[in-house]
């Protein structure tokens, strides 16, 4: 019974989904259509896998969102998740991470607008961030901001959508 009910909430959200596509059309137009929106309703011709992955990949878009510090020092352009803790990896949520510019000790300015992820870790616990520039790591752009960059890592974890 439990299988009936998530097929039935998820054959729900997606015909939900579908029509707001189509009253989209009807009110702007196909070309008011995301990539994603299209690509959502090509898939629904194409069978059950293609649908699904053109669902997620949707979802992942709608969920794209900036969280930022309440000291304005950093935010976080949210793209998507992926989860691979069964490859023992945790869960990979991507972005843009902006931090303050550095100076290097050459005098060369760098921008702190860094593409990469946040690696939550669900069964240790932790949280990890993998976001490189030019040889640089996100922790050489947060020089003596070490522990508010950590709690603003930790918030975006716990903020950001769970994956189902």
């Amino acid at each position: 019974m439990k299988h009936l009910k998530l097929f039935l909430e998820y054959n729900s959200y997606t015909k939900n989904k579908i029509d707001s596509i189509l009253d989209k059309i009807g009110k702007d137009g196909i070309n008011a259509l995301t990539a994603e929106e299209k690509a959502f309703l090509d898939a629904q011709k194409s069978g059950e896998d293609a649908s699904d992955k053109a669902l997620n990949q949707l979802q992942n878009k709608e969920n794209e969102v900036t969280y930022k510090s309440d000291d304005g020092r950093f935010s976080f352009d949210y793209k998507k998740s992926i989860d691979y803790t069964g490859k023992g990896e945790g869960i990979r949520h991507y972005g843009v991470i902006h931090l303050p510019d550095m100076v290097t000790g050459d005098g060369e300015e760098i921008s702190g607008d860094i593409e990469g992820y946040i690696t939550e870790h669900p069964v240790l616990g932790t949280v990890s961030t993998h976001f490189d520039k030019q040889g640089y790591t996100d922790f050489d752009f947060v020089e003596g901001l070490e522990y508010e960059y950590d709690d603003f890592t930790v918030y975006i974890i716990g903020v950001i959508p769970t994956l189902t």
